[in-house]
């Protein structure tokens, strides 16, 4: 027998509180003169032996109740042999129509087959088409302690997005056998309209690479379906016919004011926000002066301010030019929301070493409207066996095959019992 709360069985000193009170109780009574014994009637001897009786069955009963109520709160558990299989499978919802996989099942027992999901459900009792999600997978290892089976093999596609916190620590009897699946997707996941032209972003992923490709096409071009009103784009997806939103491609406006001793910054920050644009294939207006009054009421996506004077106020970003020899990275947040600082002096080293392209695209944030919950669902790139792989350890001893029963349930019973007889004997000790 073993105790959640050993700490606990402490109490069960609470023992020798009515045993004090029973010693306490027999002391010798007080002796009383009296006149006369003629009317005093004689004790019933057996009466007198009942009493007694009743007296050390309460005394039993009560130290009974103590004992019974301190293992209630140790939670007391018996330890019980189980059978254990020698085997059993693990198999991700993700590989099941795949060819290779699905002639590995064949040849299995499928009493013996589970899916890597929540509660590791077995194969013949579940809706596969209803399973959508990926596993995590360390997560879900964790819990495998608790599979009353003698070694693991675990059939996995080892998606990167099912990755997630540190890697566990468990017994060796946990086997990973990873299949590079041949799934791969190419989906549009955004598109803005300008015109008779469509920006489209579509993402390209497999289980080597997850890259993201950016077109323009025509409205008219055969390549791409557009609904009678032009406001959503009809794909076909494994059959599906699916539908996505066609935005009014957006107008970002950029502004660069410049002190003529900042010329050279001015120069490396317009042409890096022309890359952008090129890049992204964002229209982006860029424009600079070195008159201050040139950008008052105006307001901007982003204002690039190549000044000591005191910068104006903007509805977008704003851009600093604030040397910090301290500084961590080329731009910097401020304190302040939307307001940013340029560290350093820009030249070709800090341009391209520090990457001050990437840094601005960040931002202009241009696709924050694609979530990062929303990219990784299209995220079918894998990892190696040694990455997913959880550590072994000798150490650790898996009691598999032995299972914890509590019996408080059964304490409690007794409990209630054992309290309905004191009451009882309480009741007759009074007689």
């Amino acid at each position: 027998m073993t105790f959640l709360n050993p700490t606990y069985l402490w109490a069960l000193f609470a023992l020798a509180i009515p045993i004090a009170i029973h010693l306490w109780s027999k002391k010798e009574g007080r002796t009383i003169k009296i006149g006369s014994i003629k009317l005093i009637e004689e004790s019933d001897s057996k009466k007198s032996s009942s009493i007694q009786l009743n007296e050390l069955l309460l005394l039993l009963l009560r130290l009974f109740l103590i004992t019974v109520l301190v293992f209630i709160i140790a939670e007391p558990q018996l330890r019980k042999n189980v059978t254990t299989t020698p085997l059993t499978y693990i198999v991700e919802p993700s590989l099941l129509n795949d060819t290779k996989i699905a002639a590995i099942i064949d040849t299995l027992d499928e009493s013996s087959i589970r899916l890597l999901q929540k509660d590791f459900p077995e194969f013949e009792d579940v809706d596969l088409n209803a399973i959508v999600e990926t596993p995590n997978y360390w997560d879900l290892a964790k819990q495998m302690k608790d599979i009353r089976t003698d070694s693991i093999v675990v059939f996995t596609s080892a998606f990167s997005k099912g990755i997630k916190g540190i890697r566990p620590v468990l017994d060796n009897r946990i086997q990973w056998v990873v299949f590079n699946t041949e799934m791969s997707l190419r989906e549009p996941i955004k598109a803005e309209r300008k015109g008779d032209s469509i920006k489209l972003v579509s993402v390209l992923s497999n289980s080597e690479k997850h890259i993201y490709d950016r077109n323009i096409v025509k409205v008219n071009d055969n390549a791409i379906q557009l609904n009678n009103i032009g406001d959503s784009l009809v794909f076909n997806e494994n059959g599906l016919v699916k539908r996505l939103k066609v935005d009014s491609a957006r107008e970002i406006k950029t502004h660069i004011f410049f002190e003529d001793s900042l010329l050279n910054e001015k120069r490396y920050a317009e042409a890096s926000l022309n890359a952008i644009s090129k890049y992204t294939k964002y229209h982006i207006e860029v424009s600079s002066s070195n008159d201050s009054s040139s950008v008052k009421n105006i307001e901007y996506d982003l204002l690039v301010w190549l000044s000591n004077k005191q910068a104006p106020k903007n509805e977008g970003k704003l851009l600093v030019y604030k040397p910090d020899n301290l500084a961590n990275s080329l731009i910097e947040k401020s304190e302040e929301p939307d307001m940013f600082y340029l560290t350093a002096s820009l030249n070709s080293d800090t341009v391209i070493g520090q990457h001050f392209a990437e840094q601005l695209l960040k931002i202009l944030g241009l696709n924050n409207d694609l979530k990062k919950e929303k990219i990784e669902q299209y995220d079918n790139t894998s990892v190696a066996l040694n990455e997913i792989s959880t550590t072994g350890d000798e150490s650790i001893k898996s009691i598999h095959k032995t299972v914890n029963v509590s019996i408080t349930k059964w304490l409690w019973l007794l409990l209630v019992v054992s309290l309905i007889a004191e009451r009882i004997v309480s009741k007759m000790r009074k007689q």
